[in-house]
Formats: C-alpha cells, structure tokens, sequence
C-alpha cells in the first residue's frame, strides 16, 4: 500500500498549528506519518503537537531558520514514496490525501496539488482559467486559489498545497531572503518538471488557509523594498536554473512588461495611467528591475540553485 507523509514547517504559530494537526487527523486516509519542523526553543509549538496526542506526529527541530532549510530537514526526516507539504495555517480538508494518492496511482505523475481557499473566501473562477503555468516568455500565471474544473498539468504548485513523489522531490539550495524565502514551492516544481515528471493541479485537492503573521522576516500586507527584490531574484533564478525559460525572455518579459507583484515598466505605467495602486507599483518596480538583474547575473556566472 502506498503511504505519504506530510511536512509541516512551523514556527511561532501553535494556536495555527493546533488546528492543522487537527486537520490531519481528521483525513479519511491518514498520514503514515506528519513532520512538524520547528526551531530549537520553541516551546509553545512544542506544547501544541504534544496536546494532539497523536503517535503519527513527530517533530523534527532544526536550528537553522527559514522556511527551506524546514522543508529540507522534514524530507530527510521522512521515510514515505510520497512527500506531501502544507503549511501550519492551513487546514487540510478530509479528504485532501486521499485525492493526493489517487492521483499519484498514475505513475507519470510526480507531483500533485491543489486550490487553497484563503480566509473561507471561495474565488473560483471560470473552468478555463490558467493556473500555474510559465509562458514561452517566462510570465507566470499563479491562480491556484481560484482555480476551477478538472485536474489538469501545470508548471507551478503552490507550496501550502502539494505533494512529490521522492524521486521527483529535490529542496532548492540558493534562494534569497530570510524566513519564507519566496517560490521555493515553483523551483521544486519547475525542478520536477525538468525531471520529465508531470505535475498536476486539481482544484478538488483543497485546504483552507487562514494566512498568518509571520513570526520572523518580512510582515504580511506590509510592502518592503528587500522583499521585492527578493522575490525577483528568487523566481527569475528558478525559471532560470531550471530551463523553464531562456535568460533573455525572461530579462526581456520581466523588465518590460513583469509579474504582478514583480512589476515591469509596461504593467507600471498601467497603473499609472489607472490611478490603481501606481504609488505601490512605483515603488516595487526599482527593486523587481534589481532583482531580475542580479538573478541573471548569477546564473550566467554559473551560480544556479542546487537541488537536493
């Protein structure tokens, strides 16, 4: 019988924590096992997984911070074929590793994920809606909280919602930033992709996420400068690093016209013409420039990420 366990990273967050553990006992195909990494001297979360009372959860601590070197050590803490990943506020619905593993019955198929329904607003969108794709430019469609229809392959998961395969799960090395280290969730699944594997996203895979204050790093709603240089550069290296798209599409689509939170000239003077947001996207478009720049200046020095 296939089994799965699943990678909680938490820190800082026991009341979030406490109910997605209570989320993961409540799935009608449980978890061979549930990881919850946390950071050495983190009592109060210590206290929320010894309260669950349940064998299958273990902790795993860790004495580096950030969210990837997390990942990593509740990969190397796992013994399953099958990875699957949420975050310590969300709640996974019952039924959300039994889909997992019907999909993953499919031997093509590497990684699975799904829709994330933020704050119990359900946005679904139209059937035809693209989500998490890479265009021939490198723009990137995200839309996994609103998608809709059937299950269908995708570029990108989200990371609060997926699950690998082991042969098809590797943990980025080289990302930017403190705490989230943001798109570490597209590199391991541009990474898989590159594998050969198929990486599905069905939007009946779901877990309901209540987005938190973070307990380190940068601050949710709040826009600073790094953050948006760091972003930049974290995905413009992992669409690079991992052939998603040529440098100089990339450069090229990036600068000119760019991402929604990494805005280019094109979506900036956009927004100035609508009086939407242009103060924001003024100052986001300084730092994503930066950003894209230096990711590709690294990854024609030769400094890709490193996946393991």
């Amino acid at each position: 019988m296939t089994v799965i366990d699943v990678v909680v990273p938490s820190f800082g967050r026991p009341e979030r924590l406490a109910a997605c553990l209570a989320g993961l006992r409540a799935q009608h195909r449980p978890a061979a096992r549930v990881l919850v990494v946390l950071r050495e001297g983190d009592e109060p979360s210590e206290d929320a997984v010894r309260q669950c009372s349940d064998p299958s959860v273990v902790v795993v601590r860790t004495g580096e911070p950030g969210q990837v070197a997390a990942l990593r050590c509740g990969v190397a803490a796992s013994t399953s074929e099958l990875v699957a990943f949420t975050d310590d506020d969300a709640v996974p619905r019952p039924d959300w590793i039994g889909r997992i593993l019907d999909h993953f019955e499919e031997a093509t198929v590497g990684a699975v994920g799904g829709r994330d329904v933020i704050d119990g607003t359900v946005d679904v969108a139209n059937a035809d809606l693209q989500v998490g794709r890479v265009g021939r430019w490198g723009k990137v469609q995200g839309n996994h909280h609103r998608g809709a229809g059937p299950a269908r392959d995708v570029d990108i998961l989200k990371g609060v919602n997926m699950a690998f395969r082991r042969v098809a799960l590797a943990v980025p090395r080289g990302l930017s930033g403190s705490g989230a280290e943001p798109h570490n969730d597209a590199a391991m699944s541009l990474h898989a992709r590159r594998l050969g594997w198929r990486v599905v996203y069905d939007p009946q895979v779901v877990v309901d996420h209540f987005p938190a204050a973070r307990a380190e790093g940068s601050i949710r709603g709040k826009v600073e400068a790094s953050d948006v240089w760091t972003g930049a550069y974290n995905l413009t290296l992992a669409l690079l690093s991992t052939g998603a798209v040529t440098w100089w599409r990339r450069l090229a689509y990036g600068i000119v016209v760019g991402d929604r939170g990494i805005p280019g000239i094109v979506r900036t003077a956009g927004a100035l013409a609508r009086r939407t947001d242009h103060q924001e996207m003024l100052f986001r478009l300084g730092p994503s420039m930066c950003g894209q720049i230096a990711a590709a200046r690294c990854y024609h020095r030769g400094d890709c990420l490193v996946f393991d």
